[in-house]
């Protein structure tokens, strides 16, 4: 597809919660209309504290990341109906009463490489941090999922309220800064919008002729595939007839 992508924007947001007493997978509070169907969290080997204020305690006191089924993770998963651009995953606040590491990363390559790690506020504060993940290739419409591991434990509490224009710790553009504990940004593209061409009716006799070309919202090429290469073969635009019989031609953008 040829079509823009849309101007960066909030995909899925989700408010904290009293995760002691949550029930997971709790769904996103925000999402884009019309482009986003489902956004969804939860969490494996985490131990919710009874604060409102979206706060874990885990038991990972490994000093580098090695993940497994035991590893604690916040997990975010984001499905859309459109080709999707993710570009920063934030954290509205975040403080961590300790020396827990929390690295982000992501589905499309099964979890495999780090993408970023978020930074704390210092002391008893609350910080706006964020991880870029423009570096993921666009995504088709359908499920991402991005996963936040915890490691490097010493008795730590990690408490990640809402938004509240708290201080960048990072390089985070203080515009990212939102209401919600959780914010995925990117940019959608929509799929081409196809018009129908008509049935075409032609002798095997007939020499070979060109496909007209169907009406588009996109500028991107064309492609053409027969359903039955015995009835007529496709080179471009260009159809061989080969034989009596029918055969359906999808055109793709």
């Amino acid at each position: 597809s040829d079509l823009p992508y849309t101007s960066i924007d909030l995909l899925a947001g989700w408010n904290q919660l009293a995760t002691a007493s949550a029930t997971y997978p709790a769904a996103a509070s925000y999402l884009k209309s019309g482009v986003v169907t489902s956004a969804l969290t939860s969490a494996s080997n985490m131990t919710g504290n009874s604060s409102a204020s979206n706060q874990w305690t885990h038991a990972n006191t490994s000093a580098s990341l090695s993940v497994s089924g035991s590893t604690p993770v916040l997990s975010y998963s984001v499905t859309t109906s459109q080709a999707t651009k993710y570009t920063r995953f934030v954290l509205g606040g975040l403080n961590i009463s300790g020396t827990t590491k929390l690295q982000l990363r992501s589905s499309v390559d099964n979890f495999a490489a780090s993408l970023g790690e978020f930074t704390s506020g210092s002391g008893a504060n609350f910080g706006l941090t964020s991880v870029d993940i423009a570096s993921i290739a666009t995504q088709a419409a359908g499920t991402t999922e991005f996963r936040i591991y915890a490691y490097n434990r010493n008795g730590d509490i990690i408490s990640l309220p809402n938004g509240n224009s708290y201080n960048a710790t990072d390089n985070t553009n203080p515009s990212l800064n939102g209401t919600y504990n959780v914010m995925v940004y990117g940019a959608t593209k929509a799929s081409p919008t196809l018009g129908a061409v008509s049935n075409i009716v032609k002798r095997n006799t007939d020499p070979i002729f060109s496909l007209p070309t169907p009406s588009t919202n996109s500028s991107g090429t064309f492609s053409y595939t027969s359903s039955d290469p015995n009835v007529a073969t496709i080179s471009g635009n260009q159809v061989t007839l080969v034989d009596a019989g029918v055969t359906t031609i999808t055109a793709t953008q």
